[in-house]
């Protein structure tokens, strides 16, 4: 079946790190993908869920890289983040997956260098900085969290301590801390060795007054993982039960107050009234709440008997039984299932009594409406619930008549599973079947029947070898006994065939896990001798940067002193031309009034020369009369009064004469002051000229000055655009290191329990081959009757 997120995966394979394409289909993805529990299941178990986890959370980092501060809440990073954690906690699978699969390292780094580095973490915006505190938090209270950088962890740690007052981050701040000191080993080394451990105590332990019931958890959680609780402890364990019974959407109050249980129990004791507040509180909640409480009582193996008689004495069994039919979350009911085989296995006779109810057939016929599709991680919890009435009694005659209307189903489904090697579920409903054929006749020979034509027996072999879980080793051992207490060889062969199989498989496998450990080996060593040449480029091209940062700040400032220069001269220019062309208007100005003057003086010489002229010549004739006529008396009188007056008028003449004289001298003047200032009015416009001639070889220079500066900014710029790359390279080369070293320690793994199995074969060698022999034996005795059950199979 083809997974839902295989365009996706392949779309991010296919792009490189940090480009918008890939940012734009992870945002789609996130954005159109709707969760629900077959979805969650199928996340799961799907191998490309983890490399996928690695692709969002390196676009993450690199997205945190660009960025120039968080400015919203809903950029990439921090919706990348929000996503991861919504999954993490519907799912304790898919919760581990995200956490081993998380560089928590590079991720805090990124988160710090790009977003708190750069302000004050006190006066940053709390929702700005909330998705990245959440998905640590959520990744810190996982039992696979690995952070190893100690630079890594002081920063973690001093953001957490630094948040302690905060009242919207408190308990996400004292969660991390206390995930961290309590699942990592380098962590709780580092924070205990910190110089201000005091007085995160003291912090821790002023926000036990807080109204906050989440706050409070968090801060006691953390405060019992890295003190001692001493006298306290009792009271400690009080709060914490309180906690485990509280209504609140903080999803990490159930883990932190389950954890805080388990740490002081160790220390006191739990009251009857304690346990019943859990196993009530159990089977209200929902989710993954209800798997942290279910995996609180397992955990609890000495209050085992005390939680046992418990549920024997009260209703508590028969609301457990019908409550974990209605959680839609397999891992939900199959945590439930756990904790009641694990009370079984110290009280024997718990589910006595069972057997008269209609629990049988309530759970037979919810089984029955599971869809086809959901029914391979559903189907479990149903069966071990139906096996645990068997174990209460015979069933009634309605359940058997009900078992008998739904042979064909029971049989039908116990063959798909087979078909879908489902291996402990086929092992489930075997021994269901096996149980059931003791009160229907005819299904023992149908089972035995469909084991000879299937490949059951693989299966059980497997889960012995697989199986991790003592109870499901239990039943796979229930079923191989079963068959050999048959009368017919051929089931003992069948399986004696499947564990040689699995034997050769196991080489085969080893052989497959050497050549894959040789080969990431030499990648390994490839990758160290990228790395070492890589280092040794990156420490070349910052030095090259360092240089073009020198080189370019020194332009800067040869640029800041010429536009300063250029500024000035421009500015005393700019006066000195003003001044100029104040100075030559100025001069027009004069000029034109004494060209007037000149004009009008001209103008009055010419009149006066005119009527000089006339009377120069009226005198002239005038002094001719007394020659020519005889004058008497009274003309005499006459002309003597009229030379009188022509006497008068020559004087003035003569001074007109004396004034046109000054004002030619005036003109002369004024023609000399001209003719200066258009010398000066000359010599103004060359230095004019001059001037803006070398404005404009500053502006050529000037110009050639940015085109050198914009070269430098663009060299620098591709320079850093280098270096970019070359860091999102080594993001990919420590991620690939992560995952080599992770198939390092699963092959290590991996390795330890095939020989520790093999070493198991070895010694249980002996008495597989006495019991063949024995069986070898019966057969030859018995060979007629043998015969028989064989030719009915046939």
């Amino acid at each position: 079946m083809k997974s839902f997120i295989d365009p996706i995966c392949h779309i991010l394979e296919s792009l490189p790190i940090g480009c918008q394409s890939s940012a734009d289909a992870i945002s789609q993805f996130i954005s159109t993908c709707e969760i629900d529990s077959e979805i969650l299941y199928s996340l799961s178990t799907d191998p490309q869920f983890p490399p996928l986890v690695r692709h969002f959370t390196t676009e993450a980092i690199a997205n945190m890289k660009e960025s120039t501060g968080i400015s919203t809440v809903s950029d990439l990073a921090s919706s990348i983040l929000q996503f991861l954690s919504s999954i993490s906690m519907r799912h304790p699978v898919i919760h581990e997956i995200i956490t081993s699969n998380t560089n928590l390292d590079d991720l805090i780094l990124a988160f710090y260098d790009y977003h708190i580095s750069k302000a004050d973490i006190r006066n940053i915006n709390a929702p700005l900085i909330f998705p990245y505190l959440k998905f640590i938090a959520l990744l810190s209270a996982s039992h696979h969290v690995d952070i190893i950088q100690p630079k890594t962890l002081e920063i973690i740690f001093n953001i957490a301590s630094s948040l302690l007052d905060n009242p919207q981050l408190a308990a996400w701040s004292a969660a991390i801390i206390a995930g961290l000191s309590r699942n990592c080993p380098a962590a709780e080394a580092h924070i205990k060795t910190m110089p201000n451990l005091l007085k995160i105590k003291r912090d821790l332990s002023s926000l036990f007054s807080s109204n906050d019931v989440c706050i409070v958890c968090a801060a006691l959680s953390a405060t019992v993982s890295l003190f001692p609780i001493g006298t306290d402890a009792v009271s400690a364990l009080r709060a914490s039960t309180h906690f485990i019974a509280s209504d609140s959407q903080f999803q990490l109050l159930l883990p932190l107050a389950a954890d805080a249980i388990r740490d002081l129990v160790q220390k006191t004791k739990l009251t009857e009234e304690e346990l019943t507040t859990l196993l009530m509180t159990a089977v209200t909640a929902k989710g993954y709440n209800a798997y942290t409480l279910f995996h609180l009582l397992v955990d609890l193996t000495e209050y085992h008997p005390a939680i046992a008689s418990i549920v024997k004495t009260t209703e508590y069994l028969e609301t457990l039984f019908v409550s974990l039919l209605s959680h839609e979350e397999e891992f939900v009911a199959e945590s439930g299932c756990h904790l009641l085989l694990c009370l079984a296995d110290n009280d024997p006779h718990l589910f006595v009594g069972l057997n008269e109810t209609n629990l049988f057939m309530t759970i037979f016929s919810a089984l029955t409406e599971i869809p086809v599709n959901e029914s391979s991680f559903r189907s479990e919890p149903f069966v071990i619930l139906l096996r645990f009435l068997y174990q209460g009694g015979p069933p009634k005659k309605s359940d058997i008549a009900l078992l008998t209307q739904k042979e064909d189903y029971i049989f039908t489904t116990f063959l798909r599973h087979i078909e879908n090697n489902e291996s402990f579920l086929s092992v489930c409903l075997f021994l269901f079947i096996s149980q059931s054929a003791k009160y229907i006749k005819g299904w023992t020979m149908r089972l035995k029947r469909i084991v000879i034509d299937s490949v059951f027996p693989a299966l059980v072999v497997n889960v012995l070898n697989e199986s991790e879980n003592k109870h499901a080793t239990k039943d796979a051992l229930n079923a191989l006994m079963y068959f050999c207490g048959c009368k017919e060889p051929e089931f003992f062969d069948l399986f004696i065939s499947s564990y040689v199989l699995l034997v050769q498989r196991s080489k085969e496998e080893k052989k497959t896990y050497i050549k894959e450990r040789n080969d990431l080996l030499e990648q390994l060593t490839r990758i160290k001798i990228e790395k070492v040449n890589s280092d040794s480029q990156i420490e070349e091209l910052n030095q090259l940067n360092s240089q073009m940062i020198n080189e370019l700040n020194i332009s800067r400032t040869k640029s800041s002193m010429i536009n300063i220069g250029d500024n000035n001269n421009n500015t005393i220019n700019s006066n000195k031309l003003e001044h100029l062309k104040a100075q030559i208007r100025s001069l027009k100005e004069e000029n034109e009034i004494l060209k007037m003057k000149t004009r009008k003086q001209r103008k009055d010489i010419h009149q006066l020369k005119s009527e000089n002229i006339g009377f120069i010549s009226k005198l002239q004739s005038q002094s001719q009369l007394p020659s020519n006529i005889d004058i008497n008396r009274k003309s005499k009188s006459d002309i003597v009064t009229n030379n009188q007056d022509s006497k008068m008028t020559v004087s003035v003449l003569t001074n007109r004469n004396f004034r046109d004289e000054e004002l030619e001298e005036k003109l002369a003047s004024a023609h000399k002051v001209i003719y200066d200032n258009s010398q000066k009015m000359m010599q103004l416009e060359s230095d004019l000229r001059v001037q803006v001639a070398a404005n404009e070889q500053l502006k050529k220079e000037l110009n050639q000055l940015k085109t050198e500066l914009n070269k430098e900014k663009d060299h620098s710029n591709q320079l850093q655009m280098d270096i970019e790359q070359i860091e999102k390279q080594n993001v990919q080369y420590r991620t690939l290191q992560k995952d080599i070293n992770h198939i390092k320690r699963k092959y290590a793994t991996k390795r330890q329990q095939l020989q520790e199995k093999m070493a198991e074969v070895e010694r249980e060698k002996g008495k597989w081959e006495s019991i063949a022999r024995f069986y070898n034996k019966l057969c030859q005795s018995k060979g007629d009757t043998m015969k028989e059950v064989y030719h009915v199979f046939s």
